[in-house]
This record gives structure tokens, C-alpha cells and sequence, in this order.
């Protein structure tokens, strides 16, 4: 409602309405959000989590469903997620880490998605114990697994999060990455394909 967006500004608030529905009237006009909350600086994606939090409706038109696969590194045994997850924004990583290649840069929006999706990730889960009795024996059986995600239910709308970072376990470092990344303006995601609507970034120090 407008009465539960009106932390946003009366400009920022009817700004956010029509790029989240599609009906920006001015392509890629940009619209500063200089408020933040509680006096505190916030990324782009937070603020957009505050917007959702706030707006069910707009919620309900970027929320999608996804379900997780789990692979064993070691004897490639599978487990998936008991249940679909909901999500309201997919957050991918602009690199990845090849056996052979090293690490590739991925240079449009299109090569992350596709790369989020189809190349597994290592990710700690605490409740993953791998089911092989091989990698019991060894001990191996609780080293993090490997992540696939599948798209179950598309949302109307698409957000996709630009992961700038990669953690680094061993130095406690997140290192940005800083190089150039295409947009994709007619994203392909399995039978879907999205319109690029609009940008949103974090501009500052912090």
C-alpha cells in the first residue's frame, strides 16, 4: 500500500511500483534512493528486501520456486532438499572455478545465470552427511557437498543479484571482483524468458 511505503519517499515509492511491474515509462531512468534506514547506509539488495517486506503484492510477483540436489564430492552420491525453497531474488556469482581452466570470468548477466544452473557449487551444509558407507570409512563423509538448484516455479518477475565477492575460507577475505559484466537485455532461463526492466545498484564507499 501506499501508506506502508512511505519510508521510501513519494517519488522512490512509485518508482519501485512501476519498475517491479514492468510499466517503467522511461526505460532505465534513474531514481535515487537517498534514504536509509535508521540513518544507515544499505546495499541494493537489502533496501529491496525492506521494499518486499513492506509491499506483499509486489512480493508475490517476484517469488519463485527452487529445489536443491546435494552431491558427494568424493563418491557422487545425490541427495535432494526435502522440499522447494521459495526465493525472491537469485543471487549468482560472476566467477567460477574450473578443474583445468582455473578460475573464469564470467563477462554477461546470460553466462552467470546459465553457470549458476548447471555448474555445481561447494556450499556448507551442516546437516549433509553423505549416505556411502566408502566415505564413512574414510571420514570424508561430512566434507561439503556439492549444489545444483533447479527452477520449479518461475516468478512473473526476475531479480537477479550480481555476487561483486568471493569469500575466501582460508584468509576470511571477501576479494571483489571488479571486472566488466554485460546485461542481458532477453534472458533465457529454461522455458522463460525475461525482458531486462530495470538496474538497480549501490553507489558509495561503503
Amino acid at each position: 500500500s501506499q501508506a506502508a511505503l512511505k519510508d521510501f519517499g513519494s517519488d522512490g515509492r512509485l518508482a519501485a511500483a512501476r519498475l517491479l511491474a514492468g510499466r517503467a515509462t522511461i526505460p532505465f531512468a534513474p531514481v535515487y534512493f537517498l534514504e536509509g534506514h535508521d540513518g544507515r547506509q544499505e546495499d541494493a539488495m537489502e533496501y529491496l528486501t525492506r521494499l518486499f517486506a513492506v509491499a506483499p503484492s509486489l512480493a508475490q510477483s517476484v517469488t519463485g520456486e527452487v529445489l536443491s540436489r546435494f552431491r558427494c564430492c568424493h563418491c557422487g552420491v545425490e541427495q535432494a532438499a526435502h522440499s522447494t525453497e521459495p526465493f525472491k531474488a537469485i543471487a549468482v556469482a560472476l566467477t567460477r572455478e574450473h578443474e583445468t581452466e582455473g578460475v573464469i570470468l564470467l563477462e554477461s548477466v546470460q553466462d552467470a545465470i546459465d553457470a549458476h544452473f548447471s555448474i555445481p557449487e561447494r556450499v556448507e551444509l551442516a546437516a549433509w552427511e553423505c549416505s556411502s558407507q566408502s566415505c564413512a570409512s574414510r571420514g570424508c563423509h561430512r566434507d561439503m557437498p556439492l549444489k545444483t538448484s533447479t527452477i520449479m516455479q518461475a516468478p512473473n518477475t526476475l531479480i537477479i543479484q550480481l555476487k561483486r565477492w568471493k569469500w575466501h575460507e582460508q584468509t576470511q577475505i571477501a576479494e571483489v571482483t571488479a571486472h566488466g559484466v554485460l546485461p542481458t537485455e532477453r534472458l533465457s532461463l529454461g522455458n522463460h524468458t525475461y525482458v531486462l526492466r530495470a538496474v538497480v545498484s549501490h553507489e558509495g564507499d561503503a
